[in-house]
């Protein structure tokens, strides 16, 4: 009895860390100068773990504005093992629990007769460029807060659905305290599914539960009080120019919000025959949460900019309603599979759909398909639809698909998934774009030379596009544009940055006028930021004495050391 009860936990288990391996294959692992959050946020671990690194570096100042206890609990973690590894048991287990909680989700929101199906087509769906607003996505290839903080807001809201209320509540308040956009976003979902789930003479239960999980969240929002600052035109302004990604809806591309809409429209015929069912109002109160935050995102943006809306990235909890579309997705996929002819043809299309790398391919993709399936609602054309797909298989290949069909059916199913799941991954894997190995390599040379042969408090000026000095050199910068993320972080360092971002001639992520830098502008600027050592590519000759040289950089000492 015991061994049949733990059977399909192990199960769920088992694919699932099978689907790590997939996620793996298909985007990689990154770590260091590879990964760009990486580009702060190892600073910032760092300098939880030495503070007398990163001196003057302003960047690292906004680490007191940026409320979040993900790097002390990082910082303690260290004593167990290095940083790379712990880095990497975070990715893994963060990667397991996503996809725990989306086959936890297909299971629960998709029922089906052969629980292996809706389990195998949501882990599957789980490597398709999943929608998302607010410049987020659903991929995940290093250890980040905000991937730590999508799972576990995930887990939240499966509690949330299966009616643990104070678990639910509770796992998005301490959540709060690593990253506080998830942890609030997840309040905000199961408040809004709970109240619409619920009678209003009942509402007692969840709002309480809600302020229990505000309590846990307390050292956060005292943090975040003690933190703010007066928001100021010229903030909104710059916030415009270098982060409209994710906060100012107008800016982005139309077609963004046309697969958005596709792929809750497929959820909402998913979610069609549960509407009435408690989940199904649940799942309504959780949607309609979601649309509220995005209108309040929408007018505090673009009509009455507001500068705590545009601080919270409203947009952004547009990904848990995609993850709680998938299994209704799923749901949907399967119904129509099932119901056969041109509405089996339909879905499986769309399916294929969702996996286009191209927006203007899904699009078209999904809505061939949708139109495919409600074609097979006309009983005539779906007879001939029938007929059609029968003599095609008879004339092909029908005596091999007949031995396939001999399978049991959760062999055949677990077979096509995995198959599909290998062809995505590799073709995945193979398009990723590849910084060469010999450019990475000498960047991370330049960096370790800075480390082992300058002070700690030696600042250096580098190429503001290419990211990531600070990690391998533990040096403070000038500037990187990377960093201009702070801004919703410190109000004044978004001027400072900004100053310095024109100083270096950079205006946008690919701008490389740095390289054109003229040795009288390099002196004024080491004088203005006391910066003594100058990286540059090796195309650039400067009147400077070159301290350091590999294949691809240089280093020039730009000012004395001090006492000389």
């Amino acid at each position: 009895m015991l061994r049949r009860r733990w059977l399909p936990g192990a199960g769920v288990l088992l694919l699932s860390a099978l689907f790590v391996a997939f996620h793996l294959l298909a985007h990689g692992y990154r770590f260091g100068v590879v990964e760009d959050a990486h580009a702060i946020q190892l600073p910032f671990l760092l300098q939880t773990l030495d503070p007398s690194l990163f001196p003057g570096d302003p960047m690292l100042a906004t680490r007191a504005g940026y409320p979040s206890f993900y790097f002390q609990l990082l910082a303690l973690a260290t004593s167990l093992t290095s940083i790379p590894t712990l880095f990497l048991v975070i990715h893994l287990l963060t990667l397991l629990a996503y996809l725990t909680a989306a086959a936890g989700l297909s299971l629960r929101l998709a029922p089906d007769r052969m629980p292996l199906r809706p389990l195998l087509v949501g882990l599957l769906l789980t490597l398709s460029l999943l929608p998302v607003l607010g410049g987020d996505d659903l991929i995940l290839r290093s250890a980040l807060p905000r991937h730590v903080g999508m799972a576990l807001a995930l887990w939240a809201l499966l509690a949330g659905l299966l009616e643990w209320r104070l678990l639910a509540f509770a796992l998005a308040g301490l959540l709060i305290n690593l990253h506080a956009l998830s942890g609030a976003f997840a309040l905000a979902l199961l408040l809004g599914g709970d109240l619409l789930r619920l009678p209003w003479r009942r509402w007692a239960a969840p709002l309480l539960a809600a302020a229990f999980g505000l309590l846990l969240a307390l050292p956060t929002l005292i943090w975040s009080w003690q933190a703010r600052e007066p928001i100021t035109p010229a903030w909104i302004d710059l916030l415009r120019l270098r982060s409209a990604q994710h906060s100012f809806p107008l800016t982005w591309p139309l077609t963004d919000f046309v697969i958005f809409g596709l792929w809750i429209g497929l959820a909402g015929l998913g979610w069609w025959p549960q509407r009435r069912r408690a989940q199904g109002r649940w799942l309504a109160g959780a949607a309609l949460a979601v649309a509220l935050l995005a209108l309040i995102g929408f007018l505090g943006a673009e009509v009455w900019p507001i500068g705590l809306v545009l601080r919270w990235q409203l947009f952004r909890s547009t990904k848990f309603l995609t993850l709680l579309a998938l299994p209704l997705v799923v749901s949907w996929l399967l119904s129509r599979w099932d119901r056969g002819g041109l509405a089996r043809a339909g879905s499986l299309i769309v399916l294929l759909a969702l996996f286009a790398p191209w927006p203007s391919a899904w699009i078209v993709g999904v809505l061939a398909g949708l139109l495919l399936t409600a074609a097979a609602f006309w009983t005539r054309l779906d007879a001939v639809g029938r007929v059609a797909a029968e003599r095609i298989y008879k004339a092909t290949s029908g005596q091999r698909l007949s031995r396939l069909m001999t399978w049991p059916a959760g062999v055949r199913w677990t077979a096509a998934a995995l198959l599909l799941a290998l062809l995505v991954s590799t073709a995945a894997a193979f398009t990723q774009p590849q910084v060469p190995s010999d450019l990475l390599a000498a960047w991370r040379d330049v960096q370790a030379w800075a480390r082992q042969n300058t002070p700690v408090d030696a600042t250096f000026m580098t190429p503001p596009y290419y990211y990531g000095f600070r990690v391998e050199s533990e040096r403070p910068v000038v500037g990187e544009w990377k960093d201009g993320t702070q801004q919703y972080f410190s109000v004044p360092f978004t001027a400072a940055w900004w100053q310095r971002m024109q100083d270096l001639h950079a205006t946008s992520a690919s701008d490389t006028r740095y390289n054109d830098l003229s040795a009288a502008e390099v002196t004024a600027l080491a004088q203005k930021y006391q910066a003594r050592f100058a990286v540059f590519f090796n195309g650039a000759e400067l009147p400077f004495a070159t301290v350091y040289r590999n294949a691809w950089f240089r280093v020039y000492q730009v000012l004395p050391d001090p006492g000389q």
